[in-house]
């Protein structure tokens, strides 16, 4: 019996919707740094409303 052939596997041609910049702010750096504001920002907020109503 012979062996039927193989197909060859390749890898998927890259995406260009992966490389694109963020529609928001430009860069992912900026949305990076602007999740850390926030975050932050709601940490002293927070800790604010903690200390007011403690």
């Amino acid at each position: 019996m012979p062996a039927e052939p193989r197909a060859e596997v390749t890898a998927p041609p890259p995406r260009a919707d992966l490389d694109e910049a963020p529609p928001l702010l430009g860069t992912w750096p900026r949305v990076y740094a602007l999740v850390l504001v926030s975050q932050a920002l709601l940490v002293v907020v927070f800790y604010a409303v903690t200390r007011w109503y403690a």
